[in-house]
């Protein structure tokens, strides 16, 4: 990944829809996944690669194949969402709503 100025501004939710696509085969799964539409996960794709300013995916005929810059992006997020699960699993213990 470059190092070009300052850092843009990610929203959570836009990496969450990254890495579900990361781990799905189809944007339909990563859309099932997350509960939300097909469109909406390739809007989401583009917004975030705008935003970062790289091309995270190829697009070949109706497929998505995650680029370098893809699997770099995806190894650094990776702790954030396995932390973001510690958190729920934790609020449930503890009774938080």
């Amino acid at each position: 990944m470059s190092d070009a100025g300052p850092d843009p501004e990610i929203s959570l939710r836009l990496l969450e829809i990254f890495a579900a696509m990361m781990r799905s085969s189809t944007t339909t799964e990563a859309a099932k996944i997350l509960h939300i539409s097909q469109p909406a996960v390739s809007a989401g794709l583009r917004q975030l690669e705008a935003n970062l300013g790289l091309r995270l995916f190829e697009r070949r005929s109706r497929r998505l194949d995650p680029t370098n810059d893809a699997h770099t992006l995806y190894k650094e997020i990776s702790p954030l969402f396995g932390r973001c699960a510690g958190l729920r699993s934790a609020r449930g213990k503890c009774g938080w709503a």
